[in-house]
């Protein structure tokens, strides 16, 4: 059974509005190596969390956010795979160990009607089986659509942010894929 251990990368990545900590920085409450202080008097936020790694049984010990530098987390009523990665080692999840996988879990997420995004800060990439868009910071009420559109009679990438109805940016990927 997979435990947290020292692992406490969730304490420095998301943020936790009850206890007024942003995303990005260490909690006051961790202590490095041994975890949370107040566990057990922790906020609601941090218990219902739940961390892609301890979740899945196919992912390693390679996967533990503390030695992947980035943890995961299924944000299901946006039908979203996050990924979010240490800002100090922006491109951890695009290491050989990793990147092959997390291209085969967009394609499995996709197969389900969602998509794949990778937080490094506020920049945002969504991870298409075909390529890498990113489309920079997002928030406040925003939301993603991805799909496919045909340009010229190809299908490329496509990711729409929305605030409310409106489209409020487009991005169109620059490969052709063979996708529906």
């Amino acid at each position: 059974m997979k435990v947290c251990g020292t692992c406490s990368l969730c304490c420095k990545l998301l943020e936790i509005p009850a206890l007024e900590k942003p995303a990005g920085a260490w909690c006051r409450h961790v202590v490095k190596g041994r975890g949370c202080a107040i566990h057990g008097a922790h906020p609601q936020s941090c218990r219902v969390f739940t961390c892609g790694w301890l979740a899945r049984d196919d992912l390693g010990e390679a996967w533990k956010p503390e030695k992947a530098r980035f943890l995961l987390r299924n944000e299901l009523d946006l039908g979203q795979l996050c990924i979010d990665v240490d800002p100090g080692f922006p491109a951890a999840w695009r290491g050989p160990a990793y990147y092959p996988t997390i291209k085969a879990m967009a394609r499995m997420v996709w197969d389900q009607s969602g998509c794949v995004v990778v937080f490094v800060g506020e920049k945002a990439t969504v991870v298409f089986p075909e390529e890498d868009i990113e489309i920079g910071p997002f928030g406040g009420g925003q939301r993603l659509m991805v799909g496919y559109r045909a340009v010229d009679g190809i299908k490329r990438p496509m990711v729409r942010l929305l605030d409310g109805e409106a489209v409020a940016r487009e991005w169109l990927g620059t490969v052709a894929c063979q996708r529906p």
